[in-house]
């Protein structure tokens, strides 16, 4: 299969046969055919011909004194180009959708456990700030903001104190028995 042509070499560079198709693209025999000649053995190399890519093999010839010339062997590997450029396309495909579903579910995860959290303890305290008295089920439950629920319910019943405190002071004055006077501040 996808076999370009043979050709038929001696020590010689120049090729004894050689199929039509290869003659002008292979004019003389490639170090793969020397080799062959040379260690007795057969081997193969991918490389360029005329610009496409090819799979040379070199299997060596023998005789009665040895080892007399190499068959070459090309096949065209234009189709294994292919085949990956193909391939890497469709994983690319794969891998942004993959990442895209990734990012989405983090953004979405993100938001619920995060986000959302942050949101509900901001409104709890701004109501906080504002006089109204908040919800206890204001707060959020997650794990990741308890530390800061935690503070923020402590800042509330401080401020809460703070303001039954000056109420109180308020309605003292009122009645002109403030609890804060020259001799007790002294």
């Amino acid at each position: 299969e996808h076999l370009m042509g043979m050709a038929v070499f001696t020590s010689d560079p120049a090729p004894v046969a050689i199929t039509p198709a290869l003659a002008a693209g292979l004019p003389q025999a490639p170090a793969l055919v020397a080799r062959a000649i040379a260690d007795g053995r057969g081997g193969g190399q991918f490389l360029r011909l005329g610009g496409a890519p090819v799979h040379f093999y070199a299997v060596p010839l023998h005789g009665d004194e040895g080892v007399i010339g190499s068959l070459l062997v090309v096949h065209d590997a234009g189709y294994i180009t292919a085949a990956v450029s193909r391939s890497w396309g469709e994983m690319s495909i794969r891998v942004l959708v993959q990442m895209g579903l990734v990012t989405l579910i983090t953004l979405i995860i993100f938001q619920r456990s995060v986000m959302k959290p942050i949101a509900r303890t901001a409104a709890w305290m701004r109501d906080l700030r504002n006089g109204r008295v908040p919800h206890d089920g204001g707060l959020p439950e997650s794990e990741v903001l308890r530390p800061l629920a935690h503070e923020a319910t402590t800042l509330a019943h401080t401020l809460a104190a703070a303001r039954a405190s000056a109420a109180h002071e308020a309605r003292l004055r009122e009645t002109a028995e403030s609890s804060w006077t020259a001799e007790r501040l002294a």
